[in-house]
C-alpha cells in the first residue's frame, strides 16, 4: 500500500473518527442531563455528574408529554404511510425499470430526483389551503398522505437502482417456464430487492418518526400529536421555567422505537445501502 493510499485511509479514519465522537458524546451529554433535577442542570458543568441520579424525570416526561397517546399516534402515522410509500414505490420502480415499452421512463427516473433536491417546505402553504378544503386538517389521514407523497422520490429513485442490477437472464427463464409477469415479480424482483426495500423502510420510518414541521403545521388539537409535537409542547407550556430534564428524558423515550427498528433490521440495512451504493 502506497503512502498516499496509507494518509488518505488514515484520513478518513480520522474524520469518521471524530463524527462518531461527536455523536455518542452527544447521546451521553442529553443521557446524562436527563438524570439531574433541573435546578441542578441550569447551575452544573456540561458533563459534571448528576449528584442525585433522577430516574423520576423519565416517568414524569412520559406522563407530562403524554407520551403513551403520542407514541400510539407517531406509530400509526409512520408504520402506515412507510408502508403505503413502498408499496407504490416498488411498483413504480419496478415498471420503470424492467418493463419494456414505457415511454420517458428515464426522465421519469430524473423527474423523481428533483423532487429529492426540492425543500420539502414549498408546499406547506398551498397545500395547508388545499387540506383545509379536504377538512385533512387535524386528522392522522390527512399527515398520513403528506408524508406518503413526500417519501416517495427517494424510495422510487433509490429502489430502481435494484430492480436494474437484476439479471435479465432471470426474468427470461421465468418467462420461458411460463410465469406471468407478475409472479416473475413476486418470486424473483422482490426477494432480490429485499435488502433495498429493507434500507428503504427503516430510512422511511425514521424520517416519519422525526418529522416535526408539518405534523406542527397540520395537527393542532393534541389528541393527534406525533411525539416529535408532544415533546415541543412539553417546552412550550413549562411553567415560568423550561423543564429541559424532562424535555431530555423524553427525547430519549422517543429514541426507543427507532433503536429496536434498527437492530431488528440492521444486517438488511447494511446489506442495502452498501448494495445501493454499488449500483447508484
Amino acid at each position: 500500500m502506497s503512502l498516499a493510499i496509507r494518509a488518505k485511509m488514515l484520513m478518513i479514519y480520522l474524520i469518521l473518527g471524530f463524527y462518531t465522537f461527536l455523536t455518542i458524546g452527544a447521546f451521553i451529554w442529553v443521557a446524562l442531563q436527563s438524570l439531574k433535577a433541573n435546578s441542578e442542570f441550569i447551575t452544573s458543568l456540561p458533563w459534571q455528574l448528576p449528584q442525585t441520579w433522577k430516574w423520576s424525570n423519565f416517568v414524569e416526561a412520559w406522563q407530562r408529554a403524554k407520551m403513551g397517546s403520542y407514541f400510539g399516534n407517531s406509530i400509526v402515522i409512520s408504520f402506515i404511510s412507510t408502508t403505503l410509500s413502498l408499496i407504490v414505490a416498488t411498483l413504480a420502480s419496478y415498471a420503470l425499470s424492467r418493463i419494456r415499452g414505457v415511454k420517458w421512463a428515464g426522465f421519469l427516473q430524473q423527474f423523481f430526483l428533483v423532487g429529492i433536491m426540492l425543500p420539502v417546505i414549498l408546499a406547506v402553504v398551498p397545500l395547508y389551503f388545499l387540506w383545509v378544503n379536504l377538512h385533512l386538517v387535524n386528522t392522522k389521514i390527512g399527515l398520513i398522505i403528506i408524508y406518503t407523497g413526500l417519501m416517495l422520490p427517494f424510495s422510487i429513485y433509490y429502489l430502481s437502482g435494484f430492480f436494474k442490477s437484476i439479471p435479465h437472464e432471470l426474468e427470461e427463464a421465468a418467462a420461458v417456464d411460463g410465469a406471468p409477469l407478475l409472479l416473475s415479480f413476486i418470486k424473483i424482483f422482490l426477494p432480490m430487492a429485499g435488502p433495498g426495500i429493507a434500507a428503504v423502510f427503516v430510512v422511511n420510518f425514521l424520517w416519519a418518526w422525526n418529522e416535526f414541521f408539518y405534523a406542527l403545521v397540520f395537527i393542532t388539537r393534541s389528541v393527534n400529536y406525533t411525539v416529535a409535537v408532544g415533546l415541543y409542547y412539553l417546552d412550550v407550556n413549562a411553567e415560568v421555567t423550561a423543564q429541559w430534564v424532562y424535555l431530555f428524558a423524553g427525547m430519549l423515550i422517543a429514541l426507543l422505537p427507532v433503536l429496536i427498528l434498527y437492530m431488528l433490521l440492521s444486517d438488511q440495512i447494511a446489506k442495502g445501502l452498501t448494495a445501493g451504493a454499488l449500483k447508484g
